[in-house]
């Protein structure tokens, strides 16, 4: 008989804050840590761990980001190297997009891929407070950012990993733009890591028009693709940032990690070769879910579902959010359910 999977836990950091919860879930955090260095072993050994949680330091604090402190506070209570490099980077590859649900109101879908054992089974929901009110947070313990999360009666929003900007098509050269893109970040940028800049929106954004000017205006470190959805049916928004700049599209949209309008000296992120044909694939596929209605997560399908889809969510700006957690069994080309579907509400006080 199969064994039946878990349920996906949520933490209330209302009064403990992050740190709190990090501390309660020490060794979640610590089992994610391994699993987030384990493609490359050499880089779970303290020193050098240490030595890359100091560069990112360095950074963080040179950075806009009011959340240096709760993730020098969090790697103080977790014990262990690894906090803020963690911190330092976000999801590969994502598909999201927002279409009005069979009541006329914004819906907003999105699987989370990363090519990482762990995350699906270790997902969560956070309760978090800020000064424009509380929000629930689809998260892992460690994490100082927002990736996934709703606030009801203002927003919910969703980040995916922009597309990367390359000096030459040549692929023997990605690498060396790769890393000249992290050289820069380290020793220049001072913008918002994204992920810390969607936290602020939710913490201190009091509208969904609110968010969308501060994400729309802020500086970020990264290029960064924003998902929003308010309330109302003419609350649906996708905003596409390339360092100072960006691009708003107002309306019903599908995206994954390319810019709408590819450009070509961007390359998409995605699975397999061709990276571009992949994003348009995946995109298309989620607009047909959307103008068919789909939910239940019968949208969540090849190619969609792949080798590294690791979370699917299906929330709204009214508070409510389902979730499942995925993981890629031995000898398996796609990822299967590895959590049971979780529904979580947050009312308007």
């Amino acid at each position: 008989m199969p064994q039946s999977l878990p349920d996906i836990p949520m933490f209330d950091a209302r009064s403990a804050g992050l740190i709190g919860y990090a501390a309660v879930r020490r060794e979640t955090a610590l089992t994610l840590r391994n699993a987030s260095f384990a493609p490359a072993p050499v880089f779970l050994s303290a020193p050098v761990l240490a030595g890359i949680d100091k560069l990112s330091m360095r950074w963080l604090r040179r950075s806009a980001s009011p959340y240096v402190d709760d993730i020098e506070a969090m790697t103080h209570v977790l014990g262990f190297a690894g906090v803020a490099s963690i911190n330092m980077g976000y999801q590969f590859g994502c598909t999201t997009g927002a279409s009005l649900d069979a009541q006329g109101l914004p819906l907003m879908r999105r699987v989370l891929d990363w090519p990482l054992n762990g995350l699906g089974r270790g997902i969560e929901v956070v309760r978090m407070r800020g000064a424009a009110g509380d929000y629930l947070n689809v998260t892992w313990p460690g994490a100082a950012g927002v990736l996934t999360a709703t606030a009801p009666g203002r927003f919910c929003a969703a980040i995916n990993q922009a597309p990367l900007h390359r000096r030459t098509q040549m692929p023997v050269l990605k690498l060396v733009d790769i890393a000249r893109h992290l050289n820069h970040t380290l020793k220049y940028e001072t913008g918002w890591p994204p992920d810390h800049l969607l936290r602020y929106a939710f913490e201190t954004c009091r509208s969904f028009d609110d968010a969308v000017h501060l994400l729309m205006r802020e500086p970020v470190a990264r290029p960064v693709i924003y998902s929003l959805a308010g309330e109302k049916p003419d609350e649906m928004v996708l905003i596409e940032r390339d360092g100072r700049g960006g691009r708003l599209y107002r309306g019903a949209f599908a995206t994954a990690n390319d810019w709408q309008i590819a450009l070509p000296e961007w390359e998409g992120r995605g699975i397999g070769r061709d990276k571009r044909q992949d994003n348009f694939e995946r995109r298309a596929l989620l607009q047909r879910a959307q103008a068919a209605g789909a939910g239940d997560f019968l949208w969540v399908a090849a190619p969609i579902l792949n080798a590294h889809t690791r979370l699917a969510v299906e929330m709204n700006a009214r508070g409510e959010v389902r979730l499942q957690g995925y993981e890629l069994a031995r000898g398996a080309q796609r990822a299967s359910p590895a959590t049971r579907v979780g529904q979580f509400t947050l009312a308007l006080t």
